[in-house]
């Protein structure tokens, strides 16, 4: 029945752009501009997430993260993206939408910082 295939693009879009901002995936390369905000965010997001582990700043956590979110896109469930200012690229966040739900009712939960 077709209401119920999956709908989805044959791969996710590398970079989605916006007025004044750019959405795109993580990549390796941004762990040191990734980590830097996280840290500096850090006082800011407290109240609205979970307790951070002590090495969550950390290289190898980055690494244990892109692996969890090729495994999310892979599985259709997650989609994460850096939010980019459009002028220089420079990181100003980033956003997931999260549990993908697929059938009658699409839905998907969007998380930031």
């Amino acid at each position: 029945m077709a209401l119920f295939r999956r709908v989805s693009w044959p791969g996710p879009p590398s970079l989605i752009e916006g007025e004044g901002v750019v959405l795109r995936m993580p990549l390796m390369s941004d762990f040191a501009a990734w980590a830097t905000l996280r840290d500096e965010s850090r006082t800011f997001l407290a109240p609205w997430e979970p307790l951070w582990p002590a090495h969550d700043l950390t290289r190898g956590a980055f690494r244990r993260r892109m692996r969890r979110y090729a495994r999310d896109l892979k599985e259709d469930s997650a989609y994460p993206f850096l939010v980019l200012r459009a002028t220089d690229r420079v990181l100003l966040g980033g956003l997931s939408l999260s549990n993908v739900r697929r059938g009658v009712t699409q839905t998907a939960s969007l998380g930031y910082w």
